[in-house]
């Protein structure tokens, strides 16, 4: 997988990040994260230019919250199954959400972005994994009979839709069955992030792709009053065609 990165494509992740510490620092926050707030400041970056956009900032926090709660319905059902994180270094769900049993591998798709060994120490229950998803080494380590739950949110939006279709395939050859959390923006969204940055229309179209996926649901969350603007923009009807966050079922 190509691993180069534009400026805005680096920024737009780690304000992703900060925008987590931020929210964790919060008298009232929905998210506790200290370990976000701890790699923000060891990171030292000056990300202020973006407290002017509160939707950005809602739509983080939403999109974490939303994902976290799909990983801990996976974890209720299988406390000793196993979570592969398609992430890029700067997640910290493990921290969030560790439940002294899960097993855990961070598959690191940028590393050039952020080397997470320097940040995170590994055990025999968290591992992180800097190869290319590509050469399918690391997945061949899991059982194909293993209950086990693919993440895949805004990190892998930065490849070819072709290297995209490589890995999903390589997952449906692997595993008899297996579960995936995808994030997906239609080309509205990010025609002017990146030409390269996977872009798709509906998201039920990645069931063409291998005749193994079945997207189960959409998810969705409740916004509280503290986003009552961004819960305004997401009731439209173009804004809200653009993000789609699927549960998938594979087998």
């Amino acid at each position: 997988m190509t691993n180069t990165l534009s400026v805005q494509e680096k920024e737009i992740h780690f304000s992703t990040l900060f925008f987590r510490a931020k929210e964790s620092k919060r008298a009232n926050s929905v998210l506790h994260d200290p370990v976000s707030e701890v790699l923000a400041e060891k990171l030292n970056l000056d990300i202020s230019r973006y407290d002017k956009y509160p939707i950005n900032y809602g739509e983080a926090v939403a999109k974490t919250k939303i994902f976290d709660k799909a990983v801990l319905s996976f974890m209720k059902q299988h406390p000793d199954g196993i979570v592969v994180n398609l992430c890029n270094g700067m997640d910290t769900r493990f921290m969030r959400l560790d439940n002294g049993t899960i097993r855990w591998i961070d598959i690191n798709l940028q590393p050039e972005l952020l080397d997470n060994h320097n940040f995170f120490e590994e055990h025999e229950r968290f591992i992180i994994v800097k190869e290319q998803p590509g050469n399918f080494s690391w997945l061949k380590k899991i059982s194909p009979m293993s209950k086990t739950l693919f993440v895949a949110e805004n990190a892998w939006l930065n490849f070819h839709e072709n290297e995209i279709r490589t890995l999903l395939n390589g997952i449906c050859e692997h595993f008899d069955s297996c579960e995936l959390l995808v994030e997906t923006m239609s080309p509205v969204l990010i025609k002017n992030i990146s030409e390269r940055r996977w872009k798709i229309q509906q998201i039920d179209e990645i069931e063409n792709w291998n005749n193994k996926l079945f997207l189960a649901r959409l998810l969705t969350d409740e916004f509280n009053e503290r986003w009552r603007l961004f819960k305004y923009f997401s009731s439209v009807a173009t804004v809200k065609s653009t993000m789609r966050i699927g549960h998938f079922k594979i087998g």
